[in-house]
């Protein structure tokens, strides 16, 4: 009896070592895993640096193929072509100026009156009055900011080197011009004329200039015919033009007109712009 129980105890280990057995074959050891097969992950991480590599192998192959061609073009190649786009972008910009060109009528100088003539640059002139019986002097003369202006002569008597439009400034020494009263200025005249007297006169002048064609149809006529009378009034002078509106012309004793000369220019530029 006791010969059967040892025999099945026996068997019994036995069975129970045979799985242990099994299970110990299937599990690899840490030599095998470092010596034979890897594990998944170790052969997915290999894949992935496998990929870059050959990624990186080609960018880098493909980069020195670039280098190379470039390398190999000659230089004469590569100024060609830089010269061709200079000459493309001049192209250009020549037909991007010839879209915004100005119009011609925009290239005419501004407006202007001609230059002082020579009886504008000249001095006053002394003469001396001739005064008859009757103490007439054969002149029709107004006062004035500038003096005693000459509005008309009847010749009797006559006064040689005096012209209609001229200006006496000056009688026996004393001023005549840049009264505030008028009356003041034709009250010193009466007191000091006399036969032979002294008296300083300015010339009449006149200056013309061209109204700019494109301007003529543009400008509102009637309105600015008003503004001529206003200030030929202001200044003692007369602002007037053509009736064809294609001249204009400042008229006046010398002092009137080189002082009225730069706003009259001023003032029709901005008419005829």
């Amino acid at each position: 009896q006791q010969q059967q129980q040892q025999q099945q105890q026996q068997q019994q280990n036995e069975q129970e070592q045979i799985p242990q057995e099994a299970g110990q074959s299937q599990q690899p050891t840490a030599n095998e895993d470092d010596e034979g097969g890897k594990s998944p992950d170790h052969q997915l991480q290999d894949e992935i640096l496998n990929m870059q590599s050959k990624e990186e192998e080609k960018d880098k192959g493909q980069e020195d193929s670039s280098k190379e061609k470039s390398q190999s073009r000659p230089e004469v190649e590569i100024e060609a072509e830089r010269q061709e786009r200079l000459e493309a972008r001049k192209k250009k910009n020549s037909k991007n100026e010839e879209v915004f060109e100005v119009p011609a009528e925009e290239h005419q100088a501004p407006f202007s009156f001609a230059p002082p003539a020579e009886l504008e640059l000249s001095e006053a002139k002394t003469l001396r009055l001739k005064v008859d019986a009757a103490f007439s002097i054969g002149l029709d003369l107004v006062p004035s900011w500038f003096g005693m202006l000459v509005e008309d002569m009847d010749g009797s008597p006559e006064q040689p080197g005096i012209s209609v439009g001229d200006c006496l400034v000056s009688i026996d020494g004393v001023g005549l011009a840049e009264k505030e009263d008028t009356k003041e200025c034709e009250d010193i005249f009466s007191e000091r004329l006399r036969d032979g007297v002294e008296v300083l006169v300015e010339p009449h002048c006149e200056t013309t200039a061209a109204v700019p064609a494109h301007a003529i149809p543009k400008v509102d006529w009637p309105a600015l015919l008003l503004i001529f009378e206003q200030f030929s009034a202001d200044y003692e002078v007369v602002l007037s033009v053509t009736t064809d509106h294609k001249n204009m012309k400042l008229a006046g004793p010398r002092p009137a007109v080189a002082l009225a000369r730069g706003p009259a220019t001023e003032l029709l530029a901005g008419f005829f712009a």
